[in-house]
């Protein structure tokens, strides 16, 4: 009788800790470096596309900019980074920028090496493993860019 409690106990932890997560949230990172060359006193925009102010950040602000600022319009179908340099300035400048963009993804929950149904039951043993069969796995994707601005006298730019 007490073989029959341990294996039944055995069986049962493993039954439990064999059902789990594939993956959690991950942060997926791609860099992207846009150089710039303009004339002194003009302005330079790049369209960021469907983000909100949440999504955004200047990491690195420019040093010599009279403006320098992320353009978010509610309701817009596209939004902006916005650049001017001092006036009468020329020379370098750099932002870095940092734009979130979330996305949901399929979840993979594995119950031991089988794929689990999204019904909740693990395909390898017949109790339920919990509601994490139905969540989804958020992936975070965070866009890194580099604004490298070469600022002419005014006239020079090619």
């Amino acid at each position: 009788m007490k073989k029959l409690i341990a294996l039944t106990a055995i069986l049962g932890v493993t039954a439990f800790l064999s059902c789990k997560k594939a993956e959690k949230d991950t942060v997926q990172t791609t860099n992207e470096t846009v150089n710039v060359v303009l004339d002194a006193n003009k302005s330079y925009t790049y369209d960021l596309g469907k983000v909100s102010a949440n999504d955004v950040l200047i990491a690195s602000q420019a040093t010599h900019a009279a403006q320098s600022k992320v353009a978010i319009v509610p309701g817009a179908t596209t939004n902006s980074y916005q650049y001017t340099p001092q006036d009468n300035y020329s020379g370098t400048d750099q932002v870095i920028l940092h734009v979130k963009a979330p996305h949901k993804q399929e979840s993979s929950s594995t119950c031991g090496n089988q794929q689990s149904n999204k019904g909740g039951k693990c395909g390898g043993h017949s109790g339920k493993c919990g509601k994490h069969h139905d969540d989804q796995d958020a992936q975070e994707v965070t866009k890194v860019i580099t604004f490298n601005i070469t600022v002419n006298s005014a006239g020079t730019a090619k």
